[in-house]
């Protein structure tokens, strides 16, 4: 009902005029009044819930809003550059400092103008007065953040410069002190162009010097390690009975570090160029002995290099260059074998290594020469009556390489001159194809292969090589096939033999490969080709001699490097004979 009175009713106040006084107050007026105070209780509790719910609305706006902000400086951050250039203008604007006038508005300003609606009505005054407050807190934050990105910039750009300075460093040579200088100082002056505390820009020029230092120690390791650990004071022999170090007279790890760092002045001058000789002070302690180890690792490394050269080119390069005139593996060096053996016994047997070098030189040079040249050449060596070691020298080289020579055409005449001329090898690769089992080819690769040996003055020619395993004389007219080889164009040498000499023709061919056939048949015929027992009771030396002779023609040549087949036939035969 109460609802439903008029608001003029409602409004009226008690009648203060006319009305009937009573001494102790109205009884209807003092429950007016009750009732008056009851309702101004309600509409003020009213009043304060309405105003803590809008407070409470407005403060969860405005979090909501400081997440918007933050979320806004994050992307703002993320989108900015490398540099963090315009990263605090973006987000807050740009102010004029004399005036205190916006110049730019940012993002900031338009997230606030998109918030500000949201806020209730009683709270949006108060609200709008803080947009001048919050910019300035949020304004120093995004320029600190901008000032530190830029810092990590330039310290990004600046340890990039440095590894690319230091890569430099590492790569020149380690004894050219003018690059190493130059390129020290580019770092310097890259590092004083930044905008660092004094402290920082200290250490920071501290690490580079040592950073430099150490690559290009390391580079000298790579070069010569040895060369590095004298620099380090290790292994270097100590003067005077007082020196200090270990027994052997040779400084400590910890008497190296000490003495490369004892002269550095107190308080030193980073800044300032260093001289070649303080560069060990560049180094810290770590550094410096890691840098001994990593310089012994190499000297060991470079050791066992030089031995396993040492080791293949003894084995491999003396009989590569005789045959190839040229040695593919590394060559080692005087100072190799030094390194390996010491200088005494490295020298002596860097001289035996050389000798067989030149004989193998020397055989190279006289795989084309007859037999005749090769005895001349080994005659003109011959060093006269008090002549000098180097003359004496030269004839034992020449000799050997004769020696050399003459072995390997007496162990394999057809395959010496296979190996020799590229031609006869031609012809014996195309007769021994798998496509094909040509006589034509045959017999121009058994001309080619004993014309070679008469060019060379072979005193025993061998048609076939010992490594030729098929026998095509099984298939073809042996005759037949010298009789045409002698009249086919062979083309093996400049020089061509004559055919007047009694040596020379398909009767002598014919006689050597049938030789060679019989030997081959005795060999195979294991117990038939040796003497009979009846001949027992003969002394030991007329039955050696018996059993070289038969030997000789039985298997020679053996077409091995160790004669294998003479020793066991010479065994078996003087078994026979009781010896």
């Amino acid at each position: 009902m109460v609802s439903i009175i008029p608001l003029s009713i409602a409004q009226r106040r008690l009648d203060t005029g006319n009305a009937v006084q009573y001494p102790q107050g109205s009884p209807i007026g003092g429950a007016m009044q009750g009732l008056r105070d009851q309702f101004s209780a309600v509409a003020e509790r009213y009043q304060q819930m309405k105003e803590q719910q809008e407070a409470f609305d407005a403060e969860l706006e405005r979090r909501r809003f400081n997440g918007r902000i933050a979320q806004a400086e994050d992307e703002v951050a993320a989108n900015a550059p490398a540099d963090g250039a315009g990263l605090h203008e973006t987000m807050y604007g740009q102010v004029d400092p004399r005036t205190g006038r916006v110049v730019k508005t940012g993002l900031f300003d338009t997230l606030f103008d998109v918030a500000l609606p949201d806020m209730p009505e009683s709270q949006r005054a108060n609200f709008a007065r803080q947009k001048q407050v919050m910019p300035a807190v949020g304004a120093r934050r995004m320029a600190l953040r901008q000032l530190q990105r830029r810092q990590d910039y330039e310290l990004a750009e600046v340890d990039t410069a440095l590894k690319t300075s230091a890569i430099a460093i590492g790569k020149a040579n380690p004894d050219d002190h003018v690059t190493f200088e130059a390129a020290r100082q580019e770092g310097l002056d890259l590092i004083d162009k930044m905008g660092l505390d004094p402290g920082i820009r200290q250490q920071k020029v501290k690490d580079w010097f040592g950073t430099a230092a150490k690559t290009r120690f390391e580079a000298l390791i790579a070069k010569d390690p040895k060369r590095a650990l004298e620099i380090f004071g290790v292994g270097t022999p100590a003067s005077g009975s007082e020196a200090s170090g270990d027994r052997l007279g040779k400084k400590t790890p910890d008497e190296a570090v000490a003495q490369a760092f004892k002269d550095r002045a107190p308080a030193p001058d980073l800044i300032a160029t260093k001289p070649a000789a303080d560069h060990l002070a560049d180094l810290s302690p770590d550094d410096f002995q890691r840098l001994i180890d990593q310089a012994h690792a190499a000297t060991t490394a470079q050791l066992i290099e030089a031995r396993t050269n040492i080791a293949l080119a003894s084995q491999n390069a003396p009989d590569a260059i005789a045959n190839t005139g040229s040695y593919s593996g590394k060559m080692p060096s005087p100072a190799d074998f030094a390194a390996v053996y010491g200088a005494e016994e490295g020298g002596n047997r860097y001289q035996d290594f050389s000798v067989k070098m030149d004989v193998g030189r020397q055989a190279f040079g006289m795989r084309t020469m007859p037999i005749q040249a090769i005895h001349a050449a080994l005659r003109d060596a011959e060093p006269a009556a008090g002549s000098s070691e180097d003359e004496q020298t030269r004839y034992q080289v020449t000799a050997a390489a004769a020696l050399k020579t003459l072995g390997m055409r007496r162990a394999d005449p057809a395959g010496y001159v296979r190996d020799v001329f590229a031609n006869v090898d031609a012809a014996w690769r195309a007769a021994t194809s798998p496509d094909g089992n040509d006589p034509a080819a045959y017999q121009v690769a058994i001309a080619r292969s004993i014309a070679a040996q008469e060019q060379l003055d072979f005193e025993n020619i061998q048609p076939l090589p010992n490594s030729f395993s098929a026998d095509p004389t099984s298939a073809l007219d042996i005759r037949e096939l010298l009789h045409h080889a002698s009249d086919t164009e062979a083309g093996t040498l400049d020089a061509s033999t004559d055919a007047s000499e009694p040596n020379s023709g398909s009767g002598q061919r014919s006689e050597a490969l049938e030789n060679q056939q019989t030997a081959s048949a005795m060999y195979e015929q294991n117990e038939n080709i040796y003497p009979s027992v009846e001949v027992a009771g003969i002394s030991k030396s007329v039955a050696r001699n018996l059993c070289i002779d038969f030997c000789t023609n039985a298997t020679l040549p053996t077409g091995t490097y160790d004669g294998a087949p003479f020793h066991y036939c010479m065994a078996r035969c003087m078994e026979n004979y009781g010896h």
